[in-house]
């Protein structure tokens, strides 16, 4: 019986400093349990929750097998059991801490370099989408503005109204044409009536040759008393001949002018036909660009809007991005509070409630705190 109480005793002794190993083991366990709680969607946080779990179970089946052992030869009440050690004595499991606690730390201080630079590699992109969206004029910046926006829309619609003025200065032009044209057509008839007359000089001047010719005729059969009449009757003749000529010129002159005027006059409607076509394509081309100006304001003002809600979103993606800053601060904590227990893992453990206050003056947040009540 003495023998069994002696084994008790001895395998109390035993298990004393692995109990604070223990707590302290399930407390940093917790501790990474904790962290993913924080953070949402961070797949290196639930990796990190995983090991914690992973620390506790094994945690508890060596504290199970330690207490089966202990009731099994205590059930046995062998002598033995003073000369057989538990399957991890205080010395194991303090070596397994300085073997583990050193890799924790490095896994720790990875982790938290990765998310520093994931994040300071995400928040120099998101700044440069910021400044992007400045020089295109979304939001504050030196772009294009919408009040410089609405003054371009303003200038394409002064540019409406001083176009429409031009065209309606060609439209006339065209009617001015037009009445030209009428007094170009109006004059060919005109000139037609010259040549008429000039027919009528020459008609004349052949009925006063033949006059001419029966006086001079007259006047031979007169003799000496009818010479006289015989010399009018030849400048009479004289000046038929030269009304005949003066009239054929006249009925020339006149057949150029027709013909030039009526040259003038199919130019003239060729070219006003042209213009009217030139003045209507113009018309036509103003409003269809006036038209994609109006659109182009609308699309415009529709990608202002959006580009305003995505800058919105970057800007709340940047302020999200102070997670980092936590979980850094956690990380810090935890990795500190590893460096202080593989620091006194040679030295007596304090107890549970020394180690946790020790360890709450580093918290910073009040989720830390809210973790700390919930355990």
């Amino acid at each position: 019986m003495s023998q069994i109480n002696e084994a008790q005793g001895d395998q109390s002794n035993r298990m004393a400093p692995p109990t604070a190993l223990t707590w302290v083991l399930v407390l940093v366990a917790t501790g990474l349990v904790t962290i993913p709680a924080l953070v949402d969607d961070a797949m290196w946080l639930r990796w990190l929750s995983l090991v914690g779990v992973f620390v506790v179970v094994v945690i508890v089946m060596l504290q199970w097998q330690r207490g089966s052992t202990i009731e099994e030869r205590y059930a046995l009440g062998s002598a033995s059991s003073q000369d057989s050690a538990p399957p991890y004595s205080a010395d194991d499991l303090s070596d397994l801490l300085k073997q583990v606690l050193p890799a924790w730390q490095h896994h720790v201080s990875a982790v938290k370099s990765q998310t520093e630079g994931a994040v300071v590699q995400l928040t120099t992109s998101f700044a440069t989408v910021l400044q992007q969206f400045d020089l295109a004029g979304i939001g504050s910046g030196p772009g294009l503005s919408p009040d410089s926006s609405n003054s371009t829309i303003g200038l394409l619609t002064l540019c409406e109204r001083q176009l429409q003025p031009v065209v309606g200065s060609l439209t006339s032009v065209i009617e001015g044409k037009d009445t030209m044209i009428s007094n170009i057509r109006h004059l060919a008839n005109e000139t037609n009536e010259l040549r008429a007359m000039a027919a009528d000089v020459s008609s004349i001047a052949a009925q006063t040759n033949l006059l001419a010719i029966n006086a001079a005729i007259e006047a031979a059969r007169a003799g000496e008393s009818g010479r006289g009449f015989a010399v009018v009757a030849a400048e009479v003749r004289k000046l038929s001949q030269r009304s005949a000529e003066t009239g054929k010129k006249i009925g020339t002159r006149v057949d150029q002018v027709v013909s030039v005027m009526a040259q003038t006059m199919a130019s003239a409607e060729e070219s006003n036909a042209q213009d009217q076509h030139a003045v209507s394509m113009s018309g036509s081309i103003v409003e269809d660009v006036l038209n994609h100006v109006r659109k182009l304001g609308a699309s415009a003002d529709s990608m202002r809007s959006h580009g305003l809600t995505v800058r919105h979103e970057v800007e709340n993606l940047l302020m999200a991005m102070q997670f980092q800053d936590r979980v850094s601060q956690i990380l810090s904590g935890v990795e500190a509070d590893m460096k202080r227990m593989q620091d006194n893992l040679d030295e007596p453990l304090p107890t549970v409630e020394e180690w946790m206050g020790s360890l709450s003056k580093t918290y910073t947040m009040e989720d830390q705190n809210h973790v700390r009540t919930r355990r």
